[in-house]
């Protein structure tokens, strides 16, 4: 009884963990991803072609862009990435960065990583931060990893973009092999 017990309460602690943007978790066919994004109020600006399909909406108060990954044949979802509002400052993308850092730390726990890297002639405090992300001299990343389960991404991007990168480890495997299988079956 006691192992029943262990059993039930770490599939419970599980669910507790699982990886989720906006209440949704990511990974399920991308029919129902695209219904729940919709009835979140979500809207498709650009339907799925090549796998891709992106929408715009509302996260926490802040305007977003949201791009839903596929694999090539079952149309499962594998990656769902959230561009928040570009900012035209350092400062901006910095808080921005760091506030949502803090808000996913809460969520998933400690990052397994956290990486604030300039390269040369790049130095922190310069004032061409901007300069640096834009030549992609600068790399601002936190991620977390649930091994075979899922991954997530927090990063600034030369876009001057704060992005937060979903992915469904077993969704992931299963597109990089149908996409493997389509190139196998067309030589």
């Amino acid at each position: 009884m006691k192992k029943y017990m262990l059993i039930v309460l770490f599939l419970l602690s599980g669910e507790v963990f699982a990886q989720e943007f906006a209440g949704m978790k990511v990974g399920g066919t991308y029919s129902s991803f695209d219904n729940q994004l919709q009835e979140k109020g979500f809207v498709l600006e650009s339907p799925l072609e090549k796998d891709v399909a992106v929408y715009s909406g509302e996260v926490a108060g802040h305007d977003v862009y949201v791009s839903v990954v596929a694999s090539p044949t079952s149309q499962m979802v594998y990656r769902v990435a959230v561009y928040f509002e570009e900012k035209t400052t350092w400062y901006g993308l910095e808080s921005n960065f760091d506030n949502l850092l803090e808000t996913l730390k809460g969520k998933y726990g400690k990052p397994d990583g956290v990486y604030r890297q300039y390269e040369s002639p790049y130095e922190l405090n310069d004032g061409y931060e901007l300069q640096a992300l834009r030549n992609e001299k600068l790399h601002y990343d936190a991620y977390w990893i649930e091994e075979d389960e899922w991954a997530i991404n927090l990063t600034i991007s030369n876009t001057k973009r704060v992005a937060v990168v979903y992915e469904n480890t077993p969704n992931v495997v299963l597109a990089r092999e149908e996409s493997r299988e389509l190139i196998t079956n067309e030589l």
